[in-house]
């Protein structure tokens, strides 16, 4: 089984593809390179984290487009999933939570796990971030993926990662090729040990 984030899939969106630059002329499109794209690496039983924005088309059609995506799949709200649709989604989720804290196996990690924040939004600060953690986002677009180099946070959208899902091994390589100083709540970086 493979853990894997992604945000920011806009199904049924057309509006995103000139906001953003996206590769279309469609957002039928879109929807189908997106939905191949997830399904070409994804499998059955692996886990998804989806760290928001759905979708912005009618439910019905969200639905049809989340039934035919590969994977147990875990939703982190983001700000474009209607409050109306959250009865519809909680049937298509696993689980459905505003914010949300992993603790992953993995033998090169502190203690053997790796810790990961998800939340839609970026944040400056996040728990254990003097401790190796991980904070995990979307919303961006791709706007602070410069800014995020120098920091242990990541956005998992599909705009900065070639439309794709993410994979944790992918994610792991990214964090291991950068320090990181993190910065306390007063502004100053210095960290006692």
């Amino acid at each position: 089984m493979t853990i894997w984030f992604t945000s920011d899939t806009h199904y049924l969106h057309a509006n995103i593809i000139k906001y953003t630059g996206r590769p279309w002329d469609s957002r039928n499109d879109m929807c189908a390179a997106l939905i191949n794209n997830w399904n070409e690496v994804v499998n059955k039983k692996d886990e998804v984290y989806h760290l928001g924005d759905v979708s912005l088309g009618p439910m019905r059609d969200t639905i049809e487009i989340l039934q035919s995506l590969n994977g147990r799949k875990h939703l982190i709200w983001g700000n474009h999933d209607s409050p109306l649709h959250k009865d519809a989604f909680r049937k298509e989720f696993v689980s459905c939570e505003n914010y949300r804290e992993l603790k992953i196996q993995d033998a090169d990690a502190p203690r053997g796990k790796q810790h990961i924040v998800l939340c839609h939004y970026p944040l400056y600060s996040w728990n254990k971030a003097y401790h190796g953690s991980w904070m995990l986002h979307g919303h961006m677009h791709s706007l602070i993926d410069e800014t995020n180099r120098t920091t242990t946070r990541l956005d998992v959208g599909v705009d900065s990662h070639n439309y794709y899902p993410i994979s944790y091994d992918q994610v792991k390589k990214i964090m291991s090729e950068r320090a990181y100083q993190p910065v306390r709540d007063d502004g100053n970086t210095s960290v006692k040990k």
